[in-house]
């Protein structure tokens, strides 16, 4: 599962708080009664990511509020994304999505659904290997 791929995260650089940030409101979003965005990954992510975060950094960024407008535009533009996503493989049934420094994404899982048998690529951080194959 998801929590056997992560590893104990002791210093996380300004960018990878950023990251937290962006999947923190695509998951209070998606949490909402009618929601712009639908993200499970997203949640069970940032629940496995609470547990493993310094005290001062779930201080600092997961149990900090976030402007509603914030997290609107966050959902609004991943939404947005997806739709070109799906939109490319719509019309490239063959082609392939990269996605390169997107920090805690979690689009893939958001756009295909579980008839889709895609492999995801890795690169070796917090533990993940090489290749993860998503069925």
């Amino acid at each position: 599962g998801l929590m056997n791929r992560i590893v104990k995260m002791n210093i996380l650089n300004d960018i990878s708080e950023t990251a937290l940030i962006t999947l923190k409101a695509r998951v209070i979003e998606a949490k909402k009664e009618k929601p712009l965005i639908q993200d499970d990954m997203g949640v069970e992510l940032m629940d496995a990511l609470r547990s493993l975060l310094p005290t001062e950094t779930r201080k600092r960024i997961i149990d900090r509020k976030l402007p509603l407008a914030l997290t609107r535009y966050t959902a609004l533009r991943a939404r947005k994304y997806d739709n070109y996503a799906r939109e490319f493989i719509e019309k490239n049934p063959k082609g392939m999505v990269v996605s390169l420094g997107c920090g805690f994404d979690t689009r893939y899982w958001r756009v295909f659904d579980s008839s889709h048998h895609r492999r995801v690529y890795t690169h070796e951080w917090m533990g993940l290997s090489d290749s993860t194959p998503v069925s």
